[in-house]
């Protein structure tokens, strides 16, 4: 059977972003929240900006999102980078500070409430993969809970309550089933199992953001001579799940980037594990970075020994740093 390719590119609008406070149209009569919409630059055009293809530029994009605090400063910071989230998160606004024939003018917005539930959705679907991979029982026993009979098993909406809080709040109300005796999901886990009603769970939530927001399709190839079956996001939004969800299948690991702090995948056969930068060019920055360091701290004074063990580098590649600046030697470059 043949391998689904994934087909994604995104624009990140030259123009940037801006916050609004409106309501969408119609009806005009809504009381107004903030919505995020493409900023405004006398004579751009609208579809000037950067196309990049997120999936394969960021392979760690989606713990970025989940990473991102829910405020609107930080959503802005990450719109104009990655770009808006796109699908079916936009919304029809009124751009009352464009006036048009007497009336007002509309734009495609996305709402802080959606940004904000988005983020907090893969930031505990994520949060809840990393533990139940990892067997982390302490932190899985804050968001599974099985009922003293082992007849159902549930998610808790609120992991951070005491057991005297969840008292306060009424029976079942503090948790999401996941499963209970007779639906047929039950019989599948070990009573008292943490793991798999996690997953399962992880599962579910993810198969409910992909399914209107990926969808298949039979595409023709760069070379336009055959017929290939592809995977389409419907915006950012959907890249963002289905690059989760790909993770997921490969059971992939992640590191921060050394010199920017992205996320990046570290999946078997795409990446060494001892793989400290995202790219080339956070590489070669941070190379020219600690060869800047080494030689402002010879500059001060410091010895050779003591240089190497606070730029992270050998004692023959600083003193050929050294040398180079100096002019006296061929240096000795990573």
């Amino acid at each position: 059977m043949a391998i689904a390719r994934i087909l994604f590119s995104h624009r990140v609008p030259r123009v940037g972003f801006r916050w609004l406070e409106t309501h969408p149209i119609p009806p005009p009569h809504q009381s107004r929240s903030w919505f995020l919409t493409v900023g405004r630059e006398p004579g751009a055009r609208s579809g000037d900006g950067r196309t990049y293809r997120p999936l394969e530029e960021y392979t760690g994009l989606f713990r970025v999102f989940a990473d991102t605090e829910p405020s609107r400063d930080n959503i802005m910071a990450f719109a104009e980078r990655f770009g808006s989230l796109g699908g079916d998160t936009r919304t029809w606004v009124a751009v009352y500070d464009e006036p048009r024939n007497g009336g007002y003018a509309g734009a495609w917005s996305e709402a802080y409430t959606v940004w904000r539930d988005q983020i907090v959705d893969m930031r505990r679907t994520v949060d809840l993969w990393d533990a139940a991979r990892r067997g982390e029982v302490q932190e899985l026993e804050r968001k599974i809970c099985w009922t003293k009979d082992y007849g159902s098993v549930g998610y808790r909406t609120h992991p951070g309550l005491t057991p005297s809080e969840r008292m306060e709040l009424r029976e079942g109300s503090f948790s999401t089933l996941i499963a209970e005796k007779g639906d047929g999901i039950l019989e599948r886990f070990v009573p008292g199992d943490l793991v798999q009603p996690a997953l399962f769970f992880v599962q579910r939530l993810v198969n409910q953001h992909l399914r209107t927001r990926v969808s298949p399709r039979l595409l023709w190839d760069e070379q336009e001579t055959q017929l290939r079956l592809h995977l389409v996001p419907e915006g950012l939004v959907g890249a963002l799940w289905l690059q989760f969800a790909s993770a997921i299948e490969k059971d992939s690991e992640f590191r921060r980037c050394a010199e920017c702090d992205i996320w990046f995948e570290l999946a078997p056969g795409t990446a060494r594990s001892d793989k400290l930068y995202c790219s080339n060019a956070c590489r070669t920055k941070a190379y020219r970075r600690r060869r800047a360091e080494a030689i402002r701290l010879h500059g001060e004074g410091r010895t050779i020994a003591e240089i190497a063990e606070h730029v992270q580098a050998d004692v023959e590649s600083v003193r050929g740093w050294v040398q180079r600046e100096r002019g006296s030697g061929p240096g000795n470059d990573e």
